[in-house]
């Protein structure tokens, strides 16, 4: 039986902290389990330097430049930034977004990536629901070290049931990976530039505490 909305909050700060680390350390081993079928700039050779760091102004070493910007007319510009946003007042989404109090896993640079990701894809914007979670999980795992942001990611994408559903969430990711070519470099521009779209939208206003 699925968690009812307003029930425990999935990132329950009260969990013991070896078992937090277990649970860290039993993700990352599926992590490896499930890039396995990637190509080589994603998994087990280009692991230690995956993730990037924002200042940086070109792609790490191992990984190919983001694709070109394509062609895209304002309308649908608009169209698909206006499905971002909304996404983002749904209610499940919206208390995700409460829970994470210190903007760990959902700043305002995870989900400007998230949004880049959801676009690369060419994913018809009916669909951005269903990609949401695996698209910022996937943000998370190329600017984080801590494996433990992203099972608050997996506690919510699967509504408390991560350890039941994993698999199909990673296999989920990976199909994303593959529809944005392998490609999940987004450099700070291009984040300022999907921001600038609505620069006024609360979105753009987590930041992470100093």
């Amino acid at each position: 039986m699925k968690r009812k909305r307003g029930e425990t909050s999935p990132a329950d700060p009260l969990e013991p902290a070896p078992k937090r680390r277990k649970m860290a350390a039993f993700l990352t081993h599926l992590e490896d389990k499930y890039t396995e079928d990637l190509p080589p700039t994603s998994n087990e050779d280009g692991r230690k330097d995956l993730k990037r760091k924002r200042q940086e102004t070109s792609p790490p070493e191992h990984q190919e430049p983001a694709p070109k910007q394509r062609k895209i007319d304002l309308a649908q510009q608009q169209e698909e930034m206006a499905a971002f946003l909304s996404l983002l007042e749904d209610e499940y989404i919206t208390d995700f977004l409460s829970s994470d109090s210190g903007r760990t896993s959902s700043d305002k640079y995870h989900l400007a990536t998230a949004c880049e990701y959801l676009r690369r894809a060419r994913l018809p914007t009916v669909q951005y629901r269903h990609y949401f979670f695996p698209a910022l999980y996937l943000a998370s795992q190329f600017e984080e070290q801590d494996a433990d942001i992203r099972t608050e990611i997996l506690f919510w994408a699967l509504e408390g049931f991560w350890f039941l559903e994993i698999e199909h969430f990673l296999r989920y990711r990976n199909l994303l990976f593959k529809k944005i070519g392998f490609k999940a470099w987004v450099d700070l521009d291009t984040c300022h530039q999907i921001m600038a779209e609505d620069p006024t939208h609360w979105a753009w206003r987590r930041e992470r505490p100093t």
